[in-house]
């Protein structure tokens, strides 16, 4: 094991030693590259002082031997100066005269007007206004395209020039000014100098207005040497240039900002001093280097191949340790995924299993409980006992809490009918807590907060109101009547990234609206709220509740499209949201609708397809008590040959499952076809698979098999023989199917929960 150490020790101590090697001459290269450059700026700096003042000195000379000097001649000295030289490094040359008078300037401004017109000058404006005594006007400027910066500008008004101009008479020799800024902008930093000639003129000039002036030449070292030097695009040459007493800092890149992390290869080297006529410019710089993910590259390559050898040798063995390793690892977290999404099917597959047992359990139960209160009403009103009987109201108080029992376990299995339109949220919820102000008592504070702007969902608008009833009797329940309550409402998107991270959740991409009922009662464990959607699982006493409430929340909500969600803390209370779809095609649309008025006729001859014996004689005795003729088949082959025979029907009320090769549904379609314009009402125990989901309703009414239409509005005097056409289906407790929303009952109201019926234009019946 030692040797082993000592031997990778040996390796990694080889491999920095070359790498620090390789550093060192990558270094100085750098520094060999950051000199020349250097060099370079200094060497532009230094032939551009020593031309522009031998040019400067040429230009004054022309100057003072011109009688006349008007902006023409001056146009063509500057012109000549450019045909004599190849480069130029000044900004621009301006003649300044000293005027001793604002009198004497404006004479002199009138006497050159003509050929300032004639050569392009702006209008002449004297900048920065007086403040001085001194008037050391730019009258001439070339080149043209400066002339809008300088012309007009007053040297008089800058102390830092006019010292220097002052300077340049008094000695008669080129001078510069301290570092200054060549804009009109007020503020600007000071990024250039002003070089400044004398210009003296002879007795033999009088009447020009001035006897002595300065040409002045502006230059920005930035500029110059970005036009002249050829930089690193990884180095930064600082020059500090000492002019008119003064340093001017000047940072040159080629256009890279300085990080935080930079290396200094050059430090205050200290240049010889530039030696011009009349003065001379000290010169320091400073070079630092911005480095890069490629600066490592050399030094790593040379490490990288000292090492190899080594680390192929020595490192077999550890890398088959670490692959074995990450195999287990890679193991062990697909058997957590495994077991996860065992999990997850399993429960899909009990909630799956629960809702068939569900589902056929309330079905018979449906039809027991169909049986019994029929009997019940027929007892009571044929007479056979004492219509004052409290007997009789309790059981049939009973049967009917068991009808909803029903409900509750078809809504927790899926198997619930829904019948389901656009809604309004906001109008929904308003509603709706008008309704539980009554339930809820008066010390528990309910509020409702719909959100702006809700989209319209499509959804049953009575399973959407026993949804909000059944969380907020949980919620009053858990805040032991006292507490506040809030309902909520809000637009939301579930993204696939969000549904592919909630696989248990059942839930499809889209829009959806948010309601979220929130109350400040005790709250519950993580455990409690994990197991709070499980049938039969409550909380509360064995006698305060069936465990069914939340249940058939998220049972509406799934067979809704949607889905349930539940958050809680102990000791700060619970939210329950409800995700429900929003509507697509009718989103735009009223949902509200006030059912017709009913037709007026009533009654007829029925003609009744029913498979469950019980059911349908007590189906057949209900309508004939209230005056109805009933024909009575069991199978829907029986029910087509009587229609195939041209009998003479009112209304076909058939189940969607019996016997036969005829099922309800294919009943309906065939009748759509033989006789348009009969009614229909179909009645089920619970939507089974087999009984055609509503989605395949739809499809066949897309192809004219069934349609839902208003019935057409009449008086509303026969309505008591419809009503208990209505309660007769109604009695067996079924399950209603309608194309989309419930429409009205064609013989009265609308259909009570557990008949559907399909509606034309009312024909009038034989009456009861």
């Amino acid at each position: 094991m030692r040797s082993k150490t000592g031997q990778w020790a040996f390796v990694l101590l080889s491999s920095v030693a070359v790498a620090v090697l390789v550093a060192l001459v990558g270094f100085q290269q750098k520094r060999s590259l950051a000199k020349s450059e250097v060099e370079a700026a200094y060497g532009e700096l230094e032939l551009a002082l020593a031309t522009l003042s031998v040019r400067m000195a040429t230009m004054a000379e022309a100057v003072e031997q011109t009688p006349d000097l008007t902006p023409l001649h001056f146009s063509d000295l500057y012109a000549d100066l450019l045909h004599s030289s190849t480069r130029t490094h000044e900004r621009a040359i301006a003649f300044i005269p000293e005027v001793r008078s604002a009198g004497d300037l404006d004479r002199l401004l009138d006497r050159f007007r003509a050929e300032y017109e004639a050569t392009g000058y702006p209008e002449f404006a004297l900048f920065p206004e007086m403040t001085a005594d001194a008037i050391f006007p730019a009258i001439m400027v070339e080149p043209a395209a400066r002339r809008a910066d300088l012309f007009g500008f007053n040297v008089g008004a800058s102390p830092e020039r006019l010292t220097a101009a002052y300077d340049a008479l008094e000695h008669g020799a080129m001078t510069s000014s301290a570092p200054v800024a060549l804009s009109r902008e007020e503020g600007a930093p000071a990024t250039g100098f002003l070089l400044l000639y004398p210009v003296r003129l002879a007795a033999s000039h009088p009447g020009v207005g001035y006897d002595q002036a300065i040409l002045a030449a502006g230059m920005t070292p930035v500029a110059l040497f970005s036009d002249r030097v050829a930089l690193s695009d990884r180095n930064i040459v600082r020059l500090e240039i000492g002019i008119g007493g003064a340093l001017l800092p000047v940072t040159l890149s080629a256009g890279t900002d300085e990080p935080l992390l930079n290396i200094s290869i050059e430090r205050d080297v200290t240049l010889p001093p530039i030696r011009t006529r009349g003065f001379e410019v000290p010169v320091q710089a400073s070079v630092v280097y911005l480095p890069q993910l490629l600066d490592a590259a050399p030094p790593l390559i040379a490490a990288s191949v000292t090492f190899l050898i080594g680390y192929l040798l020595m490192n077999l063995a550890t890398t088959r340790t670490a692959s074995k390793r990450e195999l287990e690892a890679a193991l062990r977290s697909k058997e957590v995924e495994l077991r996860e999404a065992y999990r997850i099917q399993a429960r899909s597959q009990r909630v799956e299993a629960l809702g068939r047992l569900v589902g056929g359990v309330a079905h018979d139960f449906n039809n027991i409980l169909s049986v019994i209160l029929g009997n019940l009403e027929l007892m009571k009103e044929e007479k056979i006992v004492r219509t004052d009987e409290p007997l009789i109201e309790e059981a049939i108080g009973a049967t009917q809490r068991g009808a909803h029992l029903t409900r509750q376990l078809l809504l927790v299995g899926r198997k619930s009918h829904l019948q389901p339109r656009t809604l309004d949220v906001a109008r929904v919820l308003l509603d709706s807590t008008s309704m539980l102000r009554r339930v809820l008592p008066e010390s528990i504070e309910l509020t409702a907060a719909p959100a702006a702007g809700l989209w319209r969902i499509r959804a049953d608008l009575d399973g959407l109101n026993n949804a909000l009833l059944n969380l907020a009797i949980n919620s009053r329940d858990a805040m032991e009547g006292r507490g506040k309550l809030i309902i909520e409402a809000a637009n939301s998107h579930a993204t696939p990234d969000y549904i592919k991270d909630r696989p248990e959740e059942e839930l499809a991409p889209g829009r959806y609206v948010i309601i979220s009922v929130t109350d400040t009662g005790g709250g519950m464990t993580a455990a409690t709220a994990e197991r709070a959607f499980d049938p039969f699982f409550t909380t509360k006493h064995a006698t305060d509740g069936s465990g069914l409430g939340l249940p058939s929340v998220l049972g509406f909500c799934r067979q809704s499209g949607g889905t349930c969600r539940i958050y809680s803390e102990p000791g700060v209370g619970t939210t329950v949201r409800m995700f429900l779809p929003v509507s697509g095609e009718a989103a735009n649309r009223a949902t509200a609708m006030e059912p017709p008025d009913p037709p007026a006729n009533a009654g007829g001859r029925i003609l009744l397809a029913e498979d469950e014996d019980s059911v349908a004689r007590i189906m057949q005795k209900q309508l004939e008590s209230f005056g109805y003729a009933v024909q009575r088949v069991s199978t829907g082959d029986a029910a087509w040959e009587l229609l195939q025979g041209r009998q003479n029907f009112d209304p076909l009320i058939t189940d969607l499952v019996m016997p036969g090769e005829i099922q309800g549904a294919e009943l309906a379609r065939r009748v759509e076809g033989l006789l348009p314009s009969m009614k229909l009402l179909l009645v089920s125990g619970y939507l089974s698979p087999g009984s055609g989901d509503r989605g395949q309703w739809r499809r066949d009414a897309a192809h004219g098999a069934d349609e839902t239409r208003p019935p057409p509005r009449t008086p509303a005097g026969n309505r008591r023989g419809d009503e208990r056409l209505s309660s007769a289906c109604g009695l067996a407790g079924r399950t209603q199917r309608a194309v989309e929303a419930p429409p009205a009952s064609p013989w009265g109201r609308s259909p009570t929960p557990g008949c559907a019926s399909r509606h034309s234009p009312a024909r009038p019946g034989p009456p009861p």
